[in-house]
This record gives structure tokens, sequence and C-alpha cells, in this order.
């Protein structure tokens, strides 16, 4: 699932926690709510899009520890 071209920051981050920044405006975001809770998505505001990156925050907390 990816987001469309030209999505405004509010469309890509409404539901999310930022958790890191990745550099050149992309953002790692927990989804807060919704049939997505708990992943961890890849939000790119300049690029209007997002990409899962880990189906759950203990997953992805536990390999940005290593």
């Amino acid at each position: 699932m990816r987001g469309r071209i030209g999505a405004s920051t509010g469309e890509l981050t409404g539901g999310t926690l930022m958790l890191a920044e990745e550099g050149c405006g992309s953002y790692l975001r927990l989804v807060l709510n919704g049939p997505r809770e708990g992943e961890v998505w890849q939000i790119d505001p300049d690029w209007g899009g997002f990409v899962p990156v880990s189906p759950c925050f203990r997953t992805w907390y536990t390999e940005w520890l290593q």
C-alpha cells in the first residue's frame, strides 16, 4: 500500500506518532488506530507516500536497539 503523490502531511500523519527521523524529510511513525494499529510505517511527505516497515512496534523497537 502506498500513498498518493502530493498528499498533504496532515493526510499522511493523522492518527500516527513520530518515532524517528531518517533524514531528507523521511520519518518512521507508529499507527495509533484503525486496521493497521501498532504497525510502523515510513512516511515521506515530500514524495507523498508511505510504506510499512514493521508489523508491530515491539519488533521494530527490538531491531532498532540492535
